[in-house]
């Protein structure tokens, strides 16, 4: 009986490690599927790499991420850093239900970062999307991590049960 009841304990804490290690592969995944991609080639100014980065960081609190640091000079190839975080966003705008269109092959010039940065600044307000965000994507986290602290206080639980048990 003593064995059975901590094999059950074990089991949602499983399922938390299962829920986390499968989020990590998924990370993991999205930023393999964004280094198999070729850079778009181009002509990128600063100034709209720059803007770029700044919406990009309207996201750092939202996601929990480093603010991307500035871009220096005009760019013929789109910086990876800056690809990887609008392609984690867009999978994120996917998973949400949010439409957000980006075309990689068409992405040469100026212009194609201006509609990139207006879906990404619409995206930023909406809502739904900043709700979806936090229970979703880092709830589930969280909530993976809430289960297995409850298991483990469970087991201690049960433990000192069975030591008083085995005392008398």
């Amino acid at each position: 009986m003593g064995m059975n009841q901590m094999d059950m304990g074990m089991m949602p804490e499983t399922d938390a490690r299962e829920k986390m290690r499968k989020a990590g592969d998924r990370v993991d995944f999205e930023i393999e599927s964004v280094m198999a991609i070729e850079l778009p080639e181009g002509r990128f100014s600063e100034r709209m790499l720059n803007r770029l980065v700044d919406t990009l960081n309207k996201y750092a609190p939202i996601m929990e991420f480093e603010a991307i640091e500035r871009v220096s000079g005009d760019q013929t190839q789109f910086p990876m850093e800056l690809l990887q975080m609008v392609m984690a966003i867009a999978a994120a705008a996917e998973d949400a239900g949010m439409d957000f269109n980006i075309d990689l092959a068409e992405m040469k010039e100026d212009r194609d970062l201006a509609s990139v940065i207006g879906q990404l600044d619409k995206l930023v307000k909406n809502a739904e999307f900043k709700k979806f965000l936090e229970e979703e994507i880092f709830g589930e986290a969280e909530e993976a991590m809430g289960e297995a602290r409850e298991e483990v206080e469970v087991e201690e639980e049960v433990d000192m049960d069975e030591m008083f048990k085995r005392r008398m």
